[in-house]
């Protein structure tokens, strides 16, 4: 997650606390859904933000980490796994009865130091660091993003430190990990732009269709769904969604937010924009409604609040810099 300067949080929390937005009432966003609807979340955060920590609680029904799962966070030393933050949201989803989606087991960023020099045995490296995180949560975390964003946008491979490696195969060997540490867990692919560009959606189906035909369990796919108030269309969001559902597959939109098109360093949205955004996040979730029950996973937002969205130059979330709930927020509650 992106951090702002200090100068500029002050600012913003000073500025967003002159606009006053029209409450709704305060039942959770996801009791008004069908499916669950998750966020985003961060450790430090929940342990010592206290407003973060009731939105958290009180709002959502399944949590994605943002980072603490990722394989810099997990195993920071070739012979060292660091379970503190990941034990941490374990035990957190069962005080809270949240669900607990994993994120992410296999990507080409936020990758420790030691892993450019590594001149091992690079598929027992890669069975050895999902056994270990999968296994150890077998019986707490039953979903997984094991592969992250392993496609260009023309619908080629990506090419990565686990393709120069590993070759093509890396992907069918996460997968196979990951089934084989827990067999009841549901897997899941994760990519951005799956909403908006057809050749790279048409690249990723082909593909992991290909595997699953030959075995390997996949059981949905990710679309991030970083839009904005103009882009995509909600049109394309539904043909993309209803194209990874006609596939066979389980569809989450697992990052969503929203960005705003503003002016440089502008810390609060109009009221205008405001609406925008709210028939924005509206439009999505009514657009994943319409999915076919069997094919929903749910929705994530990508953070609590505009004050720790990776992109809050985009003032992309439900709540503003000082927690309080946006039009976006409502929106999120009126499926129709």
């Amino acid at each position: 997650m992106k951090k702002i300067s200090l100068y500029f949080s002050l600012f913003s929390l000073l500025s967003c606390s002159k606009q006053t937005f029209t409450a709704c009432d305060q039942s959770s966003i996801y009791s008004h859904a069908t499916f669950p609807v998750g966020v985003a979340v961060d450790v430090s955060e929940l342990k010592t933000n206290s407003q973060y920590r009731s939105i958290v609680i009180n709002q959502f029904n399944s949590i994605t980490a943002e980072n603490a799962f990722k394989f810099l966070h997990v195993q920071p030393d070739i012979n060292r796994y660091d379970w503190e933050e990941t034990d941490y949201l374990v035990d957190f989803a069962k005080q809270y009865n949240k669900r607990l989606h994993g994120h992410t087991l296999v990507w080409h960023s936020q990758l420790p130091s030691w892993i450019y020099g590594f001149t091992g045995n690079w598929k027992e490296l890669l069975r050895d660091h999902i056994t270990q995180e999968v296994g150890r949560y077998k019986q707490d975390i039953f979903s997984w993003d094991v592969v992250n964003e392993a496609f260009n946008e023309d619908g080629t491979l990506r090419s990565t430190i686990w393709l120069d490696h590993l070759g093509v195969d890396y992907i069918r060997l996460a997968f196979e990990f990951a089934h084989t540490a827990n067999l009841e867990a549901k897997l899941f692919y994760n990519d951005y732009n799956l909403e908006s560009n057809p050749a790279k959606l048409k690249g990723v189906i082909d593909f992991l269709t290909h595997l699953k035909a030959s075995g390997i369990q996949i059981d949905g796919i990710g679309m991030q769904m970083h839009i904005t108030n103009t882009f995509p269309s909600i049109n394309q969001v539904a043909e993309a969604s209803k194209t990874i559902a006609d596939a066979g597959f389980l569809v989450h939109f697992s990052e969503m937010d929203v960005y705003m098109n503003t002016a440089d360093g502008k810390t609060f949205l109009s009221k205008s924009e405001l609406q925008e955004q709210a028939n924005r996040y509206a439009s999505v979730f009514t657009t994943y409604s319409q999915l076919n029950e069997k094919n929903q996973f749910g929705i994530t937002i990508w953070g609590v609040s505009d004050a720790d969205s990776w992109i809050p130059a985009g003032l992309p979330l439900l709540f503003d810099y000082s927690y309080e709930q946006k039009p976006a927020y409502c929106a999120c509650k009126s499926l129709k």
